[in-house]
């Protein structure tokens, strides 16, 4: 339950963000917005990384969830008052129409919509099953690397994010964001592919390696560019195109689970994380084919 609330908590205010976006600047900044939001956002997931690793050395689970529940308490009131909600601001007045039409509009568009979804989880499913999940367990058993080692090369992966969707965010902007988008599909199954070769054991190149998944994944926040040029009035496709997202990643943590736990016995789990793992690059692969085939 805990965790639910943690998700709707962090999903509003992503999707808050981007409205704000819309309604404050214009359609050609609107990538450099979106960029500089998850920037922000990595930046805390970086911080619970190496530092929260070295910080448990010291103290304990509870002493860590006291100090970061009162430090969020004294920040709030200092984050309202820099932003000062209450002054009026100009805004940009954006075209409205009725629920009915918002959604037959995501609906008569629904095979590319889908598509678009399929592609960005493809991009960003190597994130959510390594650093999020099984990338402790797959560093320890195969490589024997420390706690600490883990969480610095884990790092990587939300350093490449953070750098990736300020960077895209200005190039998104100066390029066509279908060659961008598959540039960066080519370039996280490179990556990726390193970083499961089980003769690298170079921490330093591990960590490499994870940024650059990292910086490519971070293109999954092109599509949020992408729907705001092909749906410039219609305040439904974002959250519906990140919910989207969302469920499809609840889905797939389970799914490398459930392989584990069907392997794992017969095979063992370095061997059982290695062929789980290895459907990562190949969702990657058959949805850069499917790009190229249909842009």
């Amino acid at each position: 339950m805990g965790r639910v609330l943690m998700g709707i908590g962090s999903s509003l205010t992503f999707v808050y963000c981007l409205y704000l976006a819309r309604k404050n600047f214009e359609q050609d900044r609107f990538p450099v917005y979106v960029g500089l939001t998850n920037f922000m956002g990595m930046i805390g997931a970086l911080a619970a990384q190496t530092p929260l690793e070295i910080w448990l050395q010291h103290a304990s689970w509870q002493q860590i969830y006291l100090c970061l529940f009162n430090g969020t308490i004294l920040l709030t009131p200092v984050l309202f008052f820099v932003a000062q909600p209450w002054k009026e601001r100009p805004e940009i007045e954006l075209e409205t129409q009725s629920l009915k039409d918002d959604f037959l509009a995501i609906w008569e568009a629904r095979k590319f919509f889908v598509f678009w979804i399929i592609v960005a989880l493809s991009m960003v499913s190597p994130l959510l099953a390594i650093p999020e999940m099984w990338g402790d367990l797959y560093l320890e058993t195969l490589y024997e690397y420390s706690y600490i080692e883990s969480s610095l090369i884990l790092s990587g992966f939300f350093i490449g994010v953070a750098s990736g969707s300020l960077t895209l965010g200005y190039l998104s902007s100066k390029t066509p964001l279908r060659a961008l988008i598959l540039i960066l599909l080519f370039g996280e199954i490179a990556f990726l592919g390193s970083f499961l070769a089980p003769f690298i054991t170079s921490v330093p190149f591990m960590a490499f390696s994870a940024w650059g998944i990292g910086f490519c994944a971070s293109g999954m926040l092109l599509f949020f560019s992408l729907l705001e040029k092909t749906f410039s009035y219609n305040p439904l496709a974002i959250p519906i195109f990140n919910m989207a997202i969302m469920i499809g990643s609840s889905a797939f943590q389970p799914l490398i689970g459930g392989l584990l736990d069907h392997l794992s016995p017969s095979m063992g789990l370095l061997y059982a994380l290695q062929i789980s793992l290895c459907l990562l690059p190949l969702f990657l692969g058959l949805t850069s084919f499917l790009w190229v085939d249909r842009t």
